[in-house]
């Protein structure tokens, strides 16, 4: 009998997830999203509570020191970038929102690239044997980085495997002001009924630094305005709302989604979120800084981005470990331009 190290149990662990226990450990977003989707597999549907805990009961044997706030974020990243769903409950049985595998797809980037979405039955990505040495971990998602020879599209689709269009994954909103925007809201927020009483609500706080997104969440005191907030669920997490409140008492609510519907409710919440601070005269901020290589730059971003903009990103850049911001992604030079101009005209965010 041997007694084995916690080291020696994570490097194994990280080989078989098919990562490389030299370049990355338990604690890194690519085991964190491995782990995840393998903990997903077995048990979704299910809540995200139940995901978090059953993930973060698996880690703290080994890893005890990776937060909370960790695998929760790369939970997000993962159902942003469609791996999994989250919606309700598609059985009628309850009102709680549930956690779904997404069945296994593809997205082609180039002929020589292509994104893999999705979990098998039992965590892994069923492909042909030929592509799994061309498989690419990269924070939170997995790609086929091979020569324009291999052609990994057309084998992935000779193996059964769904296609999905670039353009249907990476479908944003529509343009438009940020006053328009937050228009739309507050007529819909008008027409809304009376909201009755709502104990345990949070809200956005609009004079609070952007920089530091968890800490503009408050509890209502005796706030008056328009806020993006969470009420309580009986079941699931906090839902999302838009409300009106008069010396903290909330006389109208909106729940989210309700023109974005085929997003999920944070990913509208962040979005309105991001027109309000921005008509308020305090953008949310972007900042550009170089790395070592000349061909690329590092964009960082404080805030919660929505789903369709995390998507497009994953598609032109690559995630990058975030340090001092929320997320981070790699762009070439070339496209940096270009996706800072997305980020202005389409979310208002502004340069730091």
């Amino acid at each position: 009998m041997r007694i084995s190290s916690p080291a020696e149990i994570q490097s194994l662990a990280m080989e078989c997830r098919g990562l490389d226990p030299s370049t990355v450990d338990g604690s890194s977003p690519e085991a964190l999203a491995t782990l995840r989707r393998r903990t997903s597999a077995f048990l979704c549907p299910c809540t995200s509570t139940r995901l978090l805990t059953t993930t973060f009961a698996l880690l703290e044997p080994l890893c005890a020191d990776v937060p909370k706030e960790a695998v929760g974020d790369v939970l997000d990243a993962l159902i942003s970038y469609g791996d999994l769903v989250e919606t309700a409950d598609i059985s009628g049985e309850s009102l709680k929102q549930l956690v779904y595998t997404v069945p296994p797809s593809y997205v082609e980037v180039s002929p020589s690239t292509c994104l893999l979405i999705g979990i098998g039955p039992d965590g892994q990505y069923p492909m042909p044997e030929s592509l799994k040495l061309f498989v690419e971990y990269t924070g939170h998602y997995r790609r086929i980085q091979a020569s324009e020879s291999v052609n990994p599209a057309n084998r992935l689709s000779e193996g059964g495997l769904i296609q999905i269009a670039p353009d249907t994954w990476m479908k944003a909103p529509k343009s438009g002001t940020s006053e328009s925007w937050v228009w739309q809201y507050d007529r819909l927020l008008q027409q809304s009924g009376y909201a009755g009483a709502i104990e345990d609500l949070t809200i956005l706080d609009l004079t609070q630094p952007v920089t530091y997104y968890r800490g503009r969440w408050k509890k209502v005191k005796n706030e008056t305005g328009r806020f993006v907030a969470r009420r309580p669920q009986v079941y699931g997490a906090d839902s999302w709302c838009y409300v009106h409140i008069d010396r903290g008492r909330v006389t109208q609510l909106l729940n989210l989604p309700s023109q974005e519907s085929i997003w999920r409710p944070c990913d509208e919440a962040w979005h309105l979120q991001q027109a309000i601070d921005h008509q308020a005269g305090h953008p949310q901020l972007y900042r550009v800084r170089p790395t070592s290589s000349m061909k690329n730059a590092v964009v960082d971003f404080y805030s919660p981005l929505p789903g369709w903009a995390r998507r497009r990103w994953d598609y032109v850049g690559t995630p990058a470990l975030a340090s001092g911001c929320l997320i981070s992604y790699v762009f070439d030079k070339e496209r940096v331009a270009k996706e800072l101009e997305f980020a202005q005209e389409r979310m208002w965010l502004r340069e730091r």
